[in-house]
């Protein structure tokens, strides 16, 4: 059965707009952690490794369920997985709120990240058959803006509620959570799915594997690598090195967030006109830049901007490397080939700290961190100049 994509309609923007929250509700749940973390370690009586592990689980688990999350969004449909999606991180939730032990704890980020890693692949899946090809760089440069506004939600809203206990903030993280669960199930019950999954799909591996997905994949590590470090190290940066107050300093990294809702639509709709290749060179080429830059920023005012930079260059390409992934293989594997591409791209979300984190213990001096950022960043410099290279090998 042939798969057949959809043309502009009031479902496929709504469903935009579900899966975009919903996308925003898995960056709240994993950014977040970081800003109730001091106040979690102190009431559980925790250690700062234990608190490591809360971070570390819910990223393994993000990432193991991309691969299965695509084969399942192929084949019974990614309206359907999301729904699961979005009620498996509510309950999630609400299991992180009420635990009293770290176990519990573990356990629930565990669930969080399992059931957060199937938003992505089922989103995206549905996207590509509900938007025309030409559009859907737009379509998940919208979508991208998600992670941008959960680390907004993140940096200013939490901090500023967790003052009497880390519950306050996991509260706040279920409620939205909840909200979108809801309008997510109505969605899928008022609205009969009108796309057809196929009853007998053939993955074939060849398209999955194929060197445009691996160099996708090299470009995609590089964008979370950087995004990772500099939300992990500029806070401290901003507090320790320019002696930012740490409330000013949250707001300065929000900005991130705030760059990354800007050019994830920007870059997007810009792609429509240049290409998505010209959008991801630019943004490989801003990673590799701008790192060095914040190293050497000496004000607040300059940190901002460099920092407001990074966000812009981690989000620009995010609607285009999305589509270039999913329309280099046929309709029916495209949810199998994102699971793939996702899953092993987050590798860059441990690798880089765990690069830059020994080089900061050994020198004592952060400002190194962003420059090893910077010259990591030259692996998806390679990689766009190589995709560029390398046209799509599979007729759609």
């Amino acid at each position: 059965m042939k798969f057949k994509r959809q043309n502009r309609n009031s479902s496929g923007y709504l469903f935009l707009a579900l899966s975009t929250f919903a996308f925003a509700a898995v960056s709240l749940g994993f950014n977040g952690y970081a800003a109730l973390s001091n106040s979690f370690i102190s009431e559980i009586s925790l250690t700062f490794t234990d608190s490591a592990w809360m971070m570390s689980f819910f990223a393994v688990a993000y990432a193991t369920m991309q691969i299965p999350a695509g084969f399942f969004s192929d084949k019974f449909g990614g309206k359907r997985i999301l729904v699961v999606a979005v009620m498996a991180f509510t309950i999630s939730c609400l299991l992180f709120l009420i635990s009293n032990n770290f176990q519990t704890a573990i356990l629930s980020r565990l669930l969080m990240g399992a059931s957060g890693g199937l938003v992505l692949p089922a989103a995206i899946r549905t996207l590509l058959l509900m938007f025309h090809p030409s559009d859907l760089s737009r379509a998940t440069g919208i979508l991208g803006t998600g992670w941008g506004l959960g680390l907004i939600l993140s940096f200013v809203v939490i901090p500023s509620i967790i003052y009497a206990s880390w519950r306050s903030g996991v509260l706040f993280i279920t409620i939205f959570a909840s909200v979108i669960a809801l309008a997510t199930v109505s969605f899928l019950l008022l609205k009969k799915p009108a796309i057809r999954v196929s009853a007998q799909i053939q993955y074939r591996f060849k398209e999955v594997f194929q060197k445009r997905i691996f160099y996708a994949i090299l470009i995609n590590f590089t964008l979370v690598g950087v995004l990772t470090n500099v939300t992990t190290w500029a806070p401290l940066f901003l507090t320790t090195e320019l002696g930012i107050p740490l409330v000013t300093g949250g707001v300065i990294s929000a900005t991130i967030g705030l760059a990354g809702i800007i050019s994830s639509f920007a870059g997007g709709v810009m792609a429509k006109r240049f290409g998505d290749e010209i959008i991801i060179a630019i943004s490989m080429l801003m990673c590799l830049f701008f790192p060095f830059l914040l190293a050497f920023s000496s004000t607040s005012l300059l940190a901002f901007a460099i920092i407001f930079m990074i966000g812009w260059a981690t989000f620009f390409c995010y609607g285009p490397i999305l589509a270039l992934v999913t329309l280099s293989v046929r309709e029916e594997n495209s949810g199998a080939a994102f699971g793939f591409f996702n899953s092993l791209s987050f590798i860059g979300a441990f690798a880089y700290p765990l690069i830059t984190g020994p080089i900061l213990d050994m020198s004592g001096q952060l400002a190194l961190s962003f420059y090893a950022t910077g010259l990591l960043a030259i692996i998806g410099v390679m990689a766009s100049i190589l995709i560029s290279r390398n046209k799509k090998v599979i007729s759609p």
